[in-house]
C-alpha cells in the first residue's frame, strides 16, 4: 500500500503535490495486483517472436513509439470526452445501468462513452481540477511515466500497415526535451524488469487505425522512492497516425474506489477540509461496476494521447 503522509505541512509536500494529486486522482495499486494473464511470460531480453505475449523485450519487426503526451480534459460543452462505451449502454441519466449518470460522445462520434472523471473535473476543488492535467505532462517529462509502444505484425500505422497487436511497456531512462518541452523523437529508452503493462491482441483495424481491448491496463511510475501506479479495468484504446510519422489515440478505462480512496489522504496533503471534501464527493459520484450486476463503486476516465517515435537501448547481457 501507499503509506499515508503526514499531517505535518512542509514545504517539500507542497512542493510535490502536483504528482500527489495525480496519483490520488487516478487511483493507485499495490505492486503487480491483477496483473494481465501474460505479463510474466518468459520472453528473454532477446526475444524475437512475433506472438505479442512472449515479447518481454522486443518483438522485432514493429515500430517502437513513446508517449509524449497524455491529456485528461473536461468534456466539451457539447459533451464530448475522450473514452469509450466501457458498460455496453448508451446511458441516460436515468439509467440504473450508467448508475445514473448520462454518457458522453468521443470526437470519434461513438455514443455511449464513459468518462466521469472528464464531466466533473472541472467540479473538482482547483487544487485538484487546475493542477491535475498539468502534473500528467510533468510526469512525462521528468520520465516518471515513460510509456512504449510497439506495433506487432502487419507494419506499422505511421506508413499505411495495420498492426496485428500491441505490446505496452514501461521504459526508463531521463528523456531528451526541446524547446517547446515535449519529448524529443527517435531517442532511445530502457525497460523495467518487469515492463509489460499492457497487451492489446488483437487489435482490430479501423480506418486508418485500430482498436483493442477490453483488458487490465498498468501504468506504473517512480515517485521520489516509491513505486506507484493505477490500473485501468476494462480499458480499451484507440490508435491512428499523426499523419507526421507518429501516433494518437485514445484511452479509457474504470479505476477502483477502493483504490482512489486509499489515496485521498495524500490529496489534500495538510488540508483537513479538503481531505474531508473529497472523501465526501467521490464516491457520490461512482458511475462503473467492476462486474455485471454489482455496486456501483469504481469511477470510469478517459485520455486522449500522442506518440513519437523511439528506440530501445540494447538490453544487457
Amino acid at each position: 500500500m501507499v503509506p499515508s503522509p503526514s499531517r505535518a505541512c512542509s514545504a517539500s509536500l507542497r512542493r510535490r503535490l502536483p504528482w500527489l494529486l495525480l496519483f490520488a486522482v487516478l487511483g493507485c495499486s499495490d505492486g503487480d495486483a491483477d496483473a494481465p494473464a501474460d505479463a510474466g511470460v518468459d520472453g528473454g531480453a532477446d526475444a524475437t517472436a512475433k506472438d505479442p505475449k512472449t515479447c518481454r523485450q522486443r518483438c522485432g519487426d514493429g515500430a517502437l513509439f513513446v508517449l509524449d503526451q497524455l491529456t485528461l480534459l473536461p468534456a466539451d460543452v457539447s459533451g464530448v470526452a475522450a473514452g469509450f462505451d466501457l458498460d455496453g449502454s448508451v446511458s441516460a441519466s436515468s439509467s440504473a445501468v450508467g448508475c445514473g449518470f448520462e454518457d458522453l460522445k468521443n470526437r470519434y462520434g461513438d455514443a455511449g462513452v464513459d468518462n466521469q472523471l472528464a464531466k466533473i473535473l472541472k467540479l473538482l476543488p482547483p487544487q485538484v481540477g487546475e493542477t491535475l492535467p498539468g502534473a500528467l505532462a510533468t510526469a512525462i517529462s521528468a520520465g516518471g511515466l515513460t510509456v512504449l509502444l510497439e506495433e506487432v505484425g502487419g507494419g506499422s500505422f505511421a506508413s499505411g500497415g495495420h498492426p496485428q497487436a500491441l505490446v505496452i511497456r514501461k521504459g526508463t531512462g531521463k528523456p531528451l526535451l526541446g524547446a517547446d518541452g515535449k519529448l524529443l523523437r527517435s531517442q532511445s529508452f530502457g525497460l523495467e524488469s518487469d515492463p509489460v503493462l499492457a497487451i492489446v491482441d488483437p487489435l482490430t483495424p479501423d480506418g486508418e487505425g485500430g482498436r483493442g481491448g477490453p483488458m487490465l491496463l498498468k501504468f506504473r511510475m517512480l515517485f521520489i522512492s516509491t513505486h506507484l501506479g493505477f490500473d485501468l479495468h476494462s480499458a480499451r484504446i484507440r490508435v491512428e497516425p499523426d499523419g507526421k510519422g507518429g501516433i494518437r489515440g485514445e484511452i479509457g478505462g474504470i479505476v477502483t474506489m477502493q483504490d482512489l480512496m486509499g489515496l485521498i489522504g495524500l490529496l489534500g496533503g495538510c488540508d483537513q477540509p479538503l481531505n474531508d471534501q473529497l472523501s465526501e464527493l467521490a464516491p457520490v459520484f461512482a458511475d462503473s461496476r467492476l462486474r455485471t450486476g454489482g455496486p456501483c463503486s469504481a469511477f470510469s476516465m478517459g485520455f486522449s494521447f500522442h506518440g513519437v517515435p523511439a528506440y530501445l537501448l540494447p538490453a544487457k547481457p
